[in-house]
């Protein structure tokens, strides 16, 4: 079980008392894990700078944390990049791992932080001293593309208000909240309109009044709702106003005994797990930039000034 702590403070930082539940060094055989390490450095901030890296790693490894502050990429967004500092390994003071990808596991229970030592190589005995359970870990943020991303996150879901509150009863879709071009997908989009302009003008309008709102109705709520995998009368009520939150029909995805966080931006609310402002007003200035429509299907694109 890994404790979620990016669920609950978006602005923590920095996390002294994590441990160390296992490290696992990527083979030949487990190549898309590596794979996939390279394709989102080539998709996350420092694209140039992260090839360069990339390029001159060999060695991958997976780490597991008893709790941790790190977003792992989902939802359209980003993971979170930082380093690890280990302590308690054998000779060594502190070793610093370079986390460049992190994912949920297959079990969506567990996170996986990937990336590489910096100026060292483990030996195998190394490895088998850390997979004790006893070593120590600080984590790290880089908070400066955790705000970043945090606001283009955001940003989709003011969107997602801003369509609401012009009258489009369409259902929100894909999302991807990349620094490269933002864009929300929605479906079921019979209410069409008759001019783009004006219905990015319309939309655009909308937003702007949003982010100047400085009352209550611009804060970003978030609340948590248990998913008991047992049947007690108790736990039986709750799980019944999960469902009701999925129109009656809990995701057959999500891991009983894990609390399922729910945002709402105004009165459009919906379970997420990425990082979100407490205010929209953080966002800063951002608006859609185009529209495209294919069969029922609109995606939005948007720009955020303060992401360039």
């Amino acid at each position: 079980m890994c404790d979620k702590l990016f669920l609950k403070d978006h602005k923590l930082s920095c996390l002294s008392n994590a441990r160390l539940l296992s490290i696992t060094k990527l083979t030949s055989e487990q190549n898309s894990d590596h794979e996939k390490i390279i394709k989102s450095l080539q998709n996350n901030f420092s694209i140039q700078q992260n090839k360069s890296l990339a390029s001159e790693r060999v060695d991958f490894y997976k780490i597991n944390l008893d709790k941790t502050i790190f977003h792992p990429q989902g939802g359209g967004q980003p993971s979170d990049e930082g380093v690890l500092l280990i302590n308690s390994l054998g000779g060594r003071e502190m070793v610093k791992f370079c986390v460049k990808f992190v994912k949920l596991a297959g079990d969506l229970i567990q996170v996986d932080h990937f990336g590489w030592f910096e100026g060292i190589e483990l030996s195998e005995s190394e490895i088998i001293q850390m997979n004790d359970g006893n070593a120590s870990v600080e984590c790290r943020i880089d908070m400066e593309k955790r705000n970043i991303y945090t606001k283009i996150h955001s940003a989709g879901h003011v969107l997602d208000l801003a369509i609401a509150m012009c009258g489009y009863k369409w259902k929100p879709g894909r999302g991807y909240h990349f620094v490269d071009s933002p864009y929300c997908e929605y479906f079921h989009c019979n209410q069409i309109p008759e001019s783009i302009p004006k219905f990015v003008e319309q939309v655009n309008q909308k937003i702007t009044e949003l982010l100047q709102d400085e009352s209550e109705n611009s804060t970003v709520v978030k609340s948590f709702i248990p998913y008991y995998s047992n049947i007690e009368e108790n736990n039986l009520i709750v799980n019944n106003q999960l469902s009701e939150k999925f129109e009656h029909e809990i995701p057959t995805y999500l891991p009983p005994g894990q609390d399922v966080r729910f945002v709402k931006y105004g009165n459009v609310e919906c379970a997420c797990s990425g990082t979100h402002v407490d205010q929209f007003s953080e966002i800063g200035n951002f608006q859609m930039s185009k529209a495209k429509k294919q069969g029922q299907t609109i995606r939005i694109s948007y720009n955020l000034v303060s992401s360039k």
